[in-house]
């Protein structure tokens, strides 16, 4: 091979890795950029939020705050709508402790030298009845908070309770469970 060749290789090769080391430098800087920026947008977002004293987490104050704002809420119904969360916190709180505990005893029980089946069984069917008992409080709210609603604000609400439940639970409403046909 000649000389000139071999020169050739060797500086369209260095310019190759320049540019893919560029390339990755590139991406890990947007990469970093995009969650300072989704860090900043979440804090912005919770500075929103409504600090009225009213308890619950994070999340259940987003949801009515996403609500009262897609929904045009007015004082009132916002009020209202605060005041049918607070009632149900409670009860859909001590579900989701349950859920937990009973959660950790059949993990407890998995991971036993010798699994005793049938009281694993018996905590699965209970798990069951409270994830129907949490659907149940939950669409026990969703009747009360509907109320609240006049007739423009009704269908924008029973959409985005539509959306929210699909995320929830995977569902799709044309091919049912996630990756299911």
């Amino acid at each position: 091979m000649e000389a000139q060749t071999k020169k050739n290789l060797i500086v369209w090769g260095i310019i190759i890795l320049v540019v893919l080391n560029l390339s990755s430098l590139g991406t890990i800087w947007y990469h970093r950029y995009n969650f300072k920026r989704d860090i900043l947008n979440r804090d912005n977002i919770e500075r929103r939020m409504p600090r009225d004293g009213t308890r619950g987490s994070r999340q259940g104050q987003r949801s009515i705050y996403y609500l009262s704002r897609d929904l045009n809420l007015s004082e009132e119904q916002q009020g209202q709508f605060n005041a049918i969360w607070e009632q149900h916190l409670e009860q859909r709180t001590n579900i989701a402790q349950e859920m937990s505990m009973n959660r950790k005893e059949m993990i407890k029980i998995m991971s036993l030298p010798e699994v005793d089946t049938s009281r694993y069984k018996e905590l699965a069917g209970f798990q069951a009845e409270l994830i129907l008992m949490m659907d149940k409080a939950m669409m026990d709210m969703n009747l009360e908070l509907r109320q609240v609603l006049n007739n423009d604000q009704l269908p924008l609400f029973l959409n985005k309770i539509g959306q929210m439940n699909q995320r929830r639970h995977g569902m799709s409403p044309e091919y049912g469970r996630k990756g299911s046909k």
